[in-house]
């Protein structure tokens, strides 16, 4: 190296380097879609859970009423259904 403008750490290997490899996950639709659904259907019970066992959720003393879990409820449920219903969709 001869200290010019230009010639940086990461042109030819110099520099830092913590032994990790940059790789690419390359995922199908339907992989991407199942996976989505399974995180919303879980998402989904978590809030069944709540509302059967009537749990409190306080957040910086702020108390979550239980209609919110019930919009969320239905929020995720839907983004559930439609995760399984385009992982279905797809080849």
């Amino acid at each position: 190296m001869t200290g010019q403008v230009g010639q940086g750490f990461g042109r030819r290997g110099y520099g830092v380097h913590y032994g990790w490899k940059q790789t690419e996950v390359v995922l199908s639709q339907k992989t991407f879609s199942l996976v989505a659904g399974v995180f919303f259907l879980l998402v989904a019970l978590v809030h069944v859970l709540r509302m059967a066992l009537s749990a409190s959720v306080v957040i910086q003393n702020i108390s979550l009423p239980m209609w919110a879990s019930w919009i969320a409820l239905v929020v995720t449920g839907y983004l559930a259904y439609e995760g399984f219903r385009h992982a279905r969709k797809n080849p």
